[in-house]
């Protein structure tokens, strides 16, 4: 992994995403990027999807559409693009909060009860004008007392 890591130190990086953390991680690896953000509305139909995690992975996939054509022409090696969700215990998709008191309500909701998180990331490599895809997505069960 470690050498991995390395090796993008030496890439052109895009990274599609607004949060704090996602950045920081990046900083700590020492890893160079741009960030560009996605102008795609996050509102799709969660009743489209056969699975709250197909959701999160469609997501990803259309903020990296849309970045991707901000940046197609321009010189880069890796777009990296994420989109994290929560699912409460009945399977139920739940949006982020609109502010702190929300924030505060959703965590007093959910005592005695679990939430999955589930993180999708898209991937476009750029190698000599052509273009790789792939995507992948990660669950984490996290219990409330």
């Amino acid at each position: 992994m470690e050498k991995f890591f390395k090796n993008l130190q030496n890439q052109k990086v895009i990274l599609g995403t607004s949060s704090y953390y996602r950045q920081e991680t990046f900083k700590k690896l020492n890893i160079p990027y741009k960030i560009v953000k996605s102008d795609f509305e996050e509102n799709l139909d969660h009743s489209s999807f056969s699975s709250p995690t197909d959701y999160c992975i469609t997501t990803s996939e259309e903020k990296a559409k849309d970045i991707f054509q901000k940046v197609k022409n321009e010189d880069f090696n890796l777009l990296i693009t994420c989109d994290t969700i929560c699912v409460d215990s009945n399977n139920k998709i739940l949006e982020k909060p609109k502010d702190w008191n929300e924030h505060i309500q959703f965590l007093k909701s959910y005592s005695g009860k679990y939430l999955d998180l589930i993180t999708s990331m898209r991937l476009i490599l750029k190698e000599n004008d052509h273009f790789y895809t792939s995507s992948s997505s990660e669950t984490t069960r996290i219990f409330w007392e």
